[in-house]
């Protein structure tokens, strides 16, 4: 008999690596490991719940598979605080061989569709305490299992967890994926980098975990730190020091698992932030792209153990597209700034040759031997200096003839607002000297 039943489950197990279908569609990956656990164990219906093995919660609907009595009608419950749900978290594998006998494991479901006994697996991989769902093999009478089916429940659940955690990993890479190609598809600002980065915590994570961003400013050698946290975001300027510093400057990752107990051994001291709890998760991935470290990206949680070697995998392939966005931000920054600089000299040139053209057409109309013109600044209120000049100077410099007195000729020609004319210079000075007569000298 037990030798069927192995043999029964080296098919089962067969049959669950097999056309489970595309890894990143978890609805596909749950119905096919429901589909297989209901044909593999002879269950009137198989119920998966799937949960975020991040925050343990209900990703979606839970899958069901099996002949329904009552369709079209929501009968799963939230889990109760003492039911059976939380007893199969903490037990791993639960058997219920008669509810008559076991009341309190009842729920809406099981009442109407008349089920007598259940089997809870929790799925989950070994060595790991995070759940990656739930899966209820529901039977409509008694059943007594024996020790041999004891196992292969236990070994059918660690398969399926295998399974299920290939798919959650898959799902997460490919959200990742996406969440990059969005961020380098805009070259705009940090801000609007970080507004695509927090669907990160939409689609994986919640807002009981802390998303941070650090840009280092190698200018100033301070981190512009973005973070979000319980639906807030905040942005503050620091001074580089802490896990951020440490991460820039070795440029490798930090995992702390739980902090009040690792901090004593940590190469540095974490950097409390106003207004933000204290964590005791934590993760830190260098933003990297060749030698160079743009920043830090980090997610952090209050409790204990909330993160596991995958969500550092993850996190790192995440690091590559920010670095890759930042890195051409501040390319498309510096082009843009070129830019500018280009077209404002431009500009300049293109103004003094103008004025230049123009002083010489009226020293030729005006048979004039200097003609000095002189550039006002209208949103300043003020002379450009140096004029322009046509014709030749003898000793005088055009750098040094800006008017700045209010008796000066240029000055007063531009508070009357018409020509004025000189009778006479009775200054002995230099030419330029000469151009600046007292008012009485004019007419």
């Amino acid at each position: 008999m037990e030798s069927q039943i192995f043999h029964n489950l080296n098919e089962v197990s067969t049959s669950l690596i097999r056309a489970a279908g595309k890894l990143g569609d978890s609805k596909r990956v749950l119905q096919h490991i429901a589909e297989t656990a209901e044909d593999a164990f002879g269950a009137d219906i198989c119920v998966i719940f799937p949960l975020n093995p991040i925050t343990g919660k209900l990703i979606s609907l839970p899958t069901t598979i099996g002949n329904l009595r009552v369709k079209n009608e929501v009968l799963h419950d939230e889990p109760r605080p003492a039911g059976l749900t939380q007893l199969v978290l903490k037990e791993n594998v639960v058997f219920v061989e008669d509810l008559e006998y076991k009341p309190e494991y009842h729920s809406r479901f099981t009442r109407k569709e008349g089920i007598r006994a259940v089997v809870g697996l929790a799925l989950r991989p070994r060595h790991s305490k995070r759940s990656l769902g739930i899966i209820y093999l529901n039977y409509r009478q008694p059943k007594a299992f024996s020790l041999a089916e004891h196992e292969s429940f236990s070994i059918f659940a660690i398969e399926a967890s295998l399974l299920l955690q290939e798919a959650w990993l898959a799902h997460s890479y490919e959200e990742v994926a996406r969440i990059g190609q969005e961020v380098n598809q805009n070259l705009a600002t940090i801000d609007d980098l970080f507004q695509v980065l927090k669907t990160y915590i939409d689609s994986t994570l919640d807002n009981s975990h802390v998303l941070l961003l650090a840009e280092f400013q190698q200018q100033t050698n301070k981190l512009e730190i973005h973070m979000h946290w319980q639906d807030s975001d905040i942005s503050i300027t620091e001074s580089l020091g802490g896990a951020c510093k440490y991460v820039l400057e070795t440029q490798k990752p930090q995992f702390i698992r739980h902090y009040s107990k690792e901090a004593g051994k940590l190469p540095f001291k974490l950097m409390p932030i106003t207004g933000v709890e204290e964590k005791e998760s934590f993760i830190f991935v260098p933003l990297l792209l060749r030698d160079l470290c743009l920043g830090v990206l980090s997610i952090q949680h209050t409790l204990p153990e909330a993160y596991g070697q995958d969500d550092l995998f993850i996190l790192q392939a995440l690091a590559n597209y920010i670095s890759l966005a930042l890195h051409n931000m501040h390319l498309y920054q510096s082009l843009n700034l070129l830019n500018e600089t280009g077209q404002h000299l431009t500009l300049h040139l293109q103004l003094k040759q103008t004025l230049q053209v123009a002083a010489d057409k009226i020293r030729d109309a005006a048979l004039a031997d200097i003609v000095l013109l002189y550039p006002y600044d209208q949103a300043h209120q003020r002379f450009i200096a140096p004029p322009q000049v046509a014709g030749t100077l003898y000793d005088s410099y055009p750098e040094f003839m800006s008017p700045e007195r209010p008796n000066d000729v240029v000055a007063l020609a531009l508070l009357q607002k018409e020509p004025l004319f000189a009778r006479s210079l009775i200054c002995q000075f230099s030419p330029t000297a000469a151009l600046r007569c007292h008012s009485e000298a004019l007419h």
